[in-house]
């Protein structure tokens, strides 16, 4: 954390003592955010995210305010930053994308898109002809006969689109358990890893790569989410890693080690696994994931990456694609003229 020196204050807040309405007599601090200094900040940072196309959350660029100096510690400046960015978006100084929503989902699984017969019977011959071009991008997974096989499951529905992005090319699943989820979400996804284990005779080892806060609840979600899947019959088959946060990464990073607004202490003070966490650790943490990304973007992105490739054999997938793309190319080609040439015959 970057401390809130002279100039900052004077050039981007300040506080000012007022009258107390509910209190008459008495004087309150009132927070004076200078817009006019504070809304080329935004500006820059929404294009920073936009450039590295990753779509943060508000809290990500209230992290990044405040490590910066640009805004006060509390619950009142994040209030402040939220608002003034919904005015800058209505008011079209930035895109309205320019923020993840996470957990605000449209469901509807069905089709609603009329296509004539004649655009899906192009669709139909085009893919024809271009299936032999296709089939090894589509239909040979990156993983093939890969030994170990790797989820990222993620504390943040905001982080969704983060990690998709970060992750993107590497075919990678992502779980996120929002917390403590339940033994619901533990079960959905054992199940799906049993399936997967039944369908892939190569895999030898799974591993669940975690990203959470870290906290006394969040860190106790390691031992949660492990007993979960001993449980359904997963143990000895699966490595549990937690890749973030650590406390190396808090002390590396100089991320700010504690909620800077009295309700997110309130909230670590209340916890019931605070006294057992303090003795584990030997002080009190409460660091969000979202930290990681508003303070060291890229460095956060290569975390995710690294600990993705380190569990990719890249030269056995580069044998298993040029075996495959010797043959199956010619062999779809193949396939496809007989079958077509089938269909001639029983018209």
């Amino acid at each position: 954390m970057v401390d809130n020196t002279t100039s900052s204050i004077d050039k981007y807040f300040h506080y000012k003592k007022q009258p107390d309405r509910k209190h008459p007599g008495e004087f309150k601090e009132v927070l004076f955010i200078n817009w006019n200094a504070v809304d080329p900040e935004i500006i820059k940072a929404v294009n920073f995210f936009k450039q590295k196309r990753i779509p943060p959350s508000v809290r990500t660029f209230y992290y990044r305010f405040e490590s910066l100096g640009y805004l006060p510690s509390g619950n009142r400046a994040y209030k402040n930053l939220d608002d003034r960015c919904v005015k800058l978006r209505k008011d079209g100084v930035i895109p309205w994308d320019s923020f993840a929503d996470g957990g605000r989902h449209v469901l509807g699984n069905f089709v609603d898109e009329y296509w004539s017969p004649q655009d899906y019977a192009t669709i139909l011959v085009h893919q024809l002809k271009t299936g032999s071009k296709n089939y090894m991008k589509e239909c040979v997974p990156i993983w093939k006969k890969q030994p170990n096989y790797v989820e990222a499951w993620i504390e943040k529905t905001a982080l969704e689109g983060t990690f998709e992005k970060f992750l993107q090319g590497r075919d990678v699943k992502i779980a996120t358990n929002r917390g403590y989820s339940g033994w619901s979400f533990l079960y959905d996804n054992c199940e799906r890893l049993k399936k997967m284990l039944a369908t892939n005779t190569s895999v030898k080892r799974i591993y669940i790569l975690y990203f959470g806060d870290f906290n006394p609840s969040g860190d106790d979600m390691d031992r949660f989410l492990t007993e979960g899947l001993k449980y359904f019959g997963l143990g000895k088959y699966v490595t549990f890693r937690r890749i973030a946060v650590t406390p190396q990464q808090i002390s590396k990073y100089n991320l700010p080690p504690l909620p800077s607004n009295q309700n997110g202490l309130d909230k670590l003070n209340n916890d019931s696994r605070k006294a057992a966490f303090i003795r584990k650790y030997g002080k009190l943490y409460g660091v969000e994931l979202d930290a990681l990304l508003a303070i060291v973007p890229e460095k956060f992105e290569k975390l995710v990456q690294d600990s993705v490739d380190q569990l990719f054999n890249l030269s056995l997938h580069k044998r298993i694609h040029a075996e495959l793309s010797a043959t199956a190319p010619e062999e779809v080609d193949r396939h496809v003229r007989q079958k077509v040439r089938f269909l001639d015959e029983e018209g």
